[in-house]
C-alpha cells in the first residue's frame, strides 16, 4: 500500500511542474526539472514513511544543486530515520553551506536539547533566529529554551515578540515534528522558484496526508487565492481536507462548490452515490456509477461501490462481472471483500462469503457496516464461539466511538470558545475573559496588556508550557489515542487527528 500511497502523492506533487504558467514552464531546464523532482519525490516518501529513500533522493538532488536547504532535509530524513548518531555527526561537520540555513540550526538545536547539550541546543537557536527573522517556530522553541535554562528576560523577548504578532498558541507550526520541518524546509527552498500556485497546493496535499490538517488548511488557503480559479484538484484536495477536519458545515461547502465547479468530476461524482445511498436510493447510485466508470473504467473503489448498487438492485449477474473486473485491477480494499461476501451469501456460498467477510474486517476494523455483516455470517454459520468473540469486539469499538464522539464534542466546544475570545483580542474591543483561564486564554489575556503598552512577563506561561512534551512526543499534539480489539484478540491503535493542538495538552 505504501507505493499506491506514494503515487498518489506524485500525482498531485506533480503540479509543481505541469501546472506552472506558461512562461514559467519555458523557463524550467531539464536540470531544474530533475532537481524539483527529486526533492519532491524524497518529500512524497519521506510523508508516506520511508525516511530512508527520501534521504537518497534529497542526496541526489543536493548533487544537482548545492542549496542550503537539502542538508536540512538530509538531517530531517535521518531524524525521521531514527539515525540519531549519524544526524549528531552532520550537525557537528560545520558543512558552511548548511549553516546557511536556519532550519539546519533550529533541528541541530533539537537534537542537541534531545542530547542534554543544553548550551549548544540555545547557541543553535540563537544562529536559526539570526537567519531565520522570526519565524514562529524560531521564536516559541527559543523562548521555552531560554526559559528552562533561566535566562528569564531572554524568553521574554522571544515569546513576547511572539505574541504581540499573534497570540494563538494551538497551531501545530509552533512545535513542529519533522515532517512539520520538512514543509517549512520547503517553503524556504522553493521560496523564489516562481512555480506560483501549484507550490502550496502541492505543501496542501503533503500536509493532508501527515494528518496536520492546520497546516493543510493554511497552504490550501494560499494555493486557492493564487490560482484565481482553483483547479479541479484542488477542489478535491478542500472536500478531503474537510472530511478530516470534522466540521460538515465546511464538509458540505466543499462538496457543492466542487461539484458546481466540476460537475464531470470522478472524485465528486462518486460522492455522490455514497450519498445517494446514504439516502436509500441505490438505483440512482447504480447509474451514476455506471456513468462514472466510463471516465475512471479501471478503478477498483468505483467498481466495488458499483457492483454493491448492483447486488441491491438485484442485478445479480452484472455484479458478479462488475467485482471480478474490480478484482482483476489487484488492489486490496476492504470495500471489495465487503461487497464479494454479499455477493457470496446471495449465490448460496456462505463459507466463502464469511471469509470475505472477515477479510473486510481485517482491513477496516472499525466500520460498522462490515462488521454487522460479519456478525451475521458468523450467526448464519452457528459458530457461537467466535460470534460471542465479535460481539465483545464490536461492543469495544461501540464504546470506542462513543468515548471519541463525546471528546470531539467536548474539543469543539472548547476551541470554538477559545476562537471567539481570540477573535475579540485581535479584534482590539473590550473582550470579559472566563473565570478559570486556561494557558491560551492566559496568552490572550498577555497579548491586550501587550497591546495596550503594559508590561506583561509570561514567566508563568513559559514554565507550564516548559513541563510539556512539547518535542518529539510520543503522540502528535493535536491527536486523540485510543485501543480497541481486533479479530485476532490483539489491540488496535486508532489515533484521531485534529485540526490543531489540542487545548487539553497544554492545561
Amino acid at each position: 500500500m505504501r507505493f499506491s500511497v506514494v503515487s498518489c502523492l506524485f500525482g498531485v506533487l506533480l503540479v509543481l511542474t505541469a501546472a506552472a504558467p506558461i512562461g514559467a514552464q519555458s523557463k524550467i531546464s531539464a536540470e531544474e526539472k530533475a532537481f524539483n523532482d527529486d526533492v519532491m519525490a524524497g518529500a512524497a516518501l519521506m510523508v508516506a514513511g520511508n525516511p530512508g529513500a527520501a534521504g537518497h533522493y534529497f542526496t541526489e538532488a543536493l548533487k544537482n544543486r548545492q542549496r542550503p536547504q537539502l542538508y536540512s532535509l538530509i538531517l530531517l530524513a535521518l531524524i525521521e530515520s531514527g539515525e540519531l548518531p549519524a544526524a549528531i555527526k552532520l550537525c557537528s561537520q560545520n558543512v558552511e553551506l548548511a549553516r546557511r540555513d536556519a532550519n539546519f540550526h533550529y533541528w541541530c538545536g533539537r537534537l542537541s536539547w534531545l542530547n542534554k547539550d543544553r548550551t549548544s541546543a540555545v547557541k543553535s537557536l540563537e544562529n536559526a533566529l539570526s537567519l531565520g527573522g522570526d519565524s514562529p517556530h524560531l521564536l516559541m522553541t527559543a523562548a521555552l529554551m531560554q526559559a528552562q535554562t533561566g535566562n528569564a528576560s531572554r524568553a521574554a523577548l522571544y515569546f513576547t515578540r511572539l505574541i504581540r504578532r499573534d497570540p494563538w498558541i494551538l497551531y501545530t507550526r509552533l512545535y513542529p515534528s519533522p515532517i512539520a520541518g520538512l514543509l517549512f524546509a520547503l517553503e524556504d527552498l522553493f521560496a523564489r522558484s516562481g512555480l506560483g500556485a501549484s507550490f502550496p497546493h502541492a505543501l496542501s496535499a503533503l500536509a493532508l496526508r501527515a494528518n496536520m490538517p492546520d497546516l493543510s488548511r493554511q497552504y490550501l488557503e494560499a494555493a486557492w487565492k493564487g490560482y484565481g480559479t482553483p483547479p479541479e484538484e484542488l477542489h478535491q484536495l478542500r472536500h478531503q481536507l474537510y472530511r478530516a477536519w470534522g466540521r460538515p458545515a465546511l464538509l458540505e461547502l466543499a462538496f457543492s462548490e466542487g461539484i458546481k465547479a466540476y460537475p464531470k468530476s470522478v472524485h465528486f461524482r462518486f460522492h455522490s452515490a455514497l450519498r445517494l445511498i446514504e439516502q436509500r436510493k441505490p438505483e440512482r447510485a447504480r447509474n451514476l456509477l455506471l456513468e462514472v466508470t466510463v471516465d475512471e473504467p479501471k478503478s477498483a473503489l468505483v467498481l466495488s461501490l458499483l457492483g454493491l448498487t448492483q447486488l441491491e438492485t438485484g442485478q445479480i449477474e452484472a455484479a458478479r462481472k462488475t467485482l471480478a473486473y474490480a478484482r482483476a485491477q489487484n488492489e486490496e480494499l476492504a470495500l471489495l471483500d465487503y461487497a464479494e461476501g454479499l455477493y457470496l451469501q446471495k449465490t448460496g456460498a456462505p463459507l466463502k462469503a464469511l471469509e470475505a467477510l472477515q477479510r473486510a474486517v481485517k482491513r477496516e476494523p472499525t466500520n460498522t457496516q462490515f462488521g454487522a455483516a460479519y456478525l451475521a455470517s458468523l450467526a448464519a454459520a452457528r459458530d457461537t464461539k467466535a460470534q460471542e468473540a465479535e460481539q465483545k469486539r464490536q461492543k469495544a469499538i461501540a464504546t470506542y466511538f462513543s468515548e471519541s464522539q463525546d471528546y470531539e464534542k467536548k474539543y469543539q466546544a472548547r476551541l470554538e470558545a477559545l476562537e471567539k475570545l481570540a477573535a475579540g483580542v485581535k479584534s482590539g474591543k473590550p473582550v470579559v475573559f472566563p473565570a478559570v483561564c486556561d494557558l491560551q486564554c492566559l496568552v490572550l489575556k498577555g497579548h491586550v496588556e501587550l497591546a495596550a503598552g503594559r508590561p506583561w512577563n509570561p514567566a508563568a506561561v513559559l514554565a507550564r508550557l516548559g513541563a510539556k512534551d512539547l518535542w518529539f512526543p510520543a503522540l502528535p499534539l493535536h491527536a486523540w489515542k485510543k485501543e480497541i480489539p481486533t479479530l485476532a484478540g490483539e489491540k488496535l491503535v486508532v489515533i484521531k487527528y485534529f485540526q490543531s493542538v489540542l487545548p487539553s495538552q497544554l492545561d
